[in-house]
């Protein structure tokens, strides 16, 4: 397959993946029982992981030094965490330090930054010993975990950064070893049992439970196992069956931060401003999915007039496009 293929079928699912982000928040505030909704936790089982997974695998097409990554990321995620958290935090007036340190909305920008910082410094740092590259993330997790596990450091999302970092790394080496990825993605055998295990496995998931068995296990060790089924499960299926360009996919794939952080500011200040739709809503289900549907067709629209905006290129995580003179 060649390296375009393998692009499409990365913004396919990249797209996908920013659709159930958008169902998945639109359940989580306006349905009446979003606990036991199986939807809702089929998708939380595995989305935002996979989205880790996906930005690692892209992050192995090529290896920068960690001063352009830094530039690079800063650029991309940083600017436009901190100036949509300003923008979130006007339409509802709410403190702009502890929406960014304490209880950040976008999450997502700060955790992906950091999660790029640490892989690119470990690449830099074992950059004379590749056969180290390994020891230097797992210091780097061991770090992060312990800061919020015994020291329960909870500031910047650092209570999450060592659980994605894994996912990062799992896609990044993934695509080291797309040949193999590929040869799986034409097995039946595995694609069946990867379904049979979510499916099962993803219909008793409740977020942010772990089973009465091994309560006395950190949760991690639950979600991490589920989280990667569920997403090697779509990744083999669209490497497989959606190699080719599904235009409406491709659309949310490339505009994909565009859309997290412009549909995350609709339905915050839909549950703020028209509460009442909330109480309506949470009665009729069928109105649920028909807000999915609008906030997928407002920001998607939004997106695209500032994607046509050169300056305002780099708020959706677009490249500026320099004009020759």
């Amino acid at each position: 397959m060649s390296q375009r293929n393998r692009l499409q079928w990365i913004d396919n699912l990249r797209g996908f993946s920013i659709l159930l982000v958008i169902l998945g928040h639109t359940l989580q505030y306006f349905s009446a029982d979003f606990d036991n909704d199986h939807v809702a936790n089929y998708i939380y089982a595995f989305h935002m992981p996979l989205f880790f997974i996906i930005s690692g695998f892209c992050a192995g097409y090529s290896v920068s030094s960690f001063r352009k990554t830094l530039l690079k990321s800063s650029i991309q995620l940083l600017a436009p965490y901190v100036i949509w958290t300003l923008f979130l935090c006007l339409t509802l007036n709410l403190n702009f330090l502890e929406s960014i340190i304490i209880r950040p909305r976008y999450w997502f920008l700060l955790v992906l930054f950091v999660v790029r910082m640490v892989t690119a410094l470990s690449q830099h740092l074992s950059k004379k010993h590749k056969n180290f590259e390994f020891v230097f993330y797992l210091i780097f997790t061991l770090v992060l975990a312990i800061a919020h596990l015994v020291f329960k450091i909870n500031i910047l999302c650092i209570n999450v950064f060592y659980y994605y970092l894994i996912f990062y790394l799992v896609g990044y080496y993934l695509n080291r070893n797309y040949e193999n990825l590929a040869l799986v993605s034409k097995n039946n055998y595995v694609i069946f049992v990867l379904a049979v295990i979510y499916a099962g496995w993803g219909f008793v998931f409740h977020r942010g439970v772990t089973p009465e068995p091994i309560a006395f296990l950190p949760g991690f060790l639950y979600t991490i196992p589920l989280a990667l089924v569920g997403s090697l499960l779509f990744i083999l299926l669209f490497a497989r069956f959606l190699d080719r360009e599904l235009k409406l996919l491709n659309f949310f794939g490339v505009h994909s931060l565009g859309i997290y952080v412009v549909s995350g500011m609709i339905c915050w200040n839909l549950v703020v401003y028209l509460p009442q739709l909330v109480v309506i809503a949470s009665q009729n289900m069928l109105l649920v999915y028909l807000l999915f549907i609008a906030i997928c067709v407002i920001s998607g629209a939004f997106v695209k007039s500032l994607s046509l905006i050169n300056w305002a290129r780099p708020l959706i995580g677009l490249k500026y496009i320099r004009r020759e003179k």
